[in-house]
Parts: structure tokens; sequence; C-alpha cells
């Protein structure tokens, strides 16, 4: 399988700021690691996209919506053809959503 991109929508790429700034009040070193963690394993995704479930919060979903944990952050993703989209990060702390 070819290689796609992988694109950070505007909304994800907030969230994940906030994330930082929240974790990073109490320890920028932990901050500094959850991020390269997070922004890591959504790189993988360019080899793998299909490695992790489909999203069971996405409302109708036939596959093309998958998500993942890393830490305490659950990161939603859309494949498609030619583009992966990294569409939102939370915390598995906050009550799950359905999108």
């Amino acid at each position: 399988m070819e290689e796609v991109a992988v694109i950070w929508t505007e909304t994800a790429q907030q969230q994940l700021q906030e994330i930082y700034h929240f974790i990073a009040e109490e320890s920028v070193i932990q901050a500094d690691n959850v991020f390269e963690r997070i922004v890591s394993a959504t790189a993988q995704l360019q080899e793998q996209p299909h490695k992790f479930p489909p999203d069971k919060y996405k409302t109708g979903n036939t596959g093309d919506y998958r998500a993942f944990e890393v830490f305490h952050y659950r990161v939603s993703y859309k494949i498609s053809p030619e583009i992966i989209y990294i569409i939102r990060v939370r915390s598995t702390y906050q009550n799950p959503e359905t999108y």
C-alpha cells in the first residue's frame, strides 16, 4: 500500500495545543512527552492507516473513521483514499461524545 499524507484539522491542532498547555502547567517535560507520543503515533498512520479499530463514537461509521488512545487521550481520524485526517484529540476522562 502506498503511503498517504496525514493532515491535522484546525480543530485537532487546537485541541492538541490546549492539552499541551494544560499538562505544561504541571510539567513541561511531561507535556513534551505526551505531545511527541501523540504526533509520533499519528505519523505511523501513513504506513498502517487501518491499524486501529473503527471509532465507536462516530455515528454511521462505515469503518473510515478510526480512533486510538495515547496515555489518556483519544485521537480520532478519518481515512480517505489519499489523505488521513486527524479530526480530534480528547481526554478519555471527558464524557464520550458521538459526532
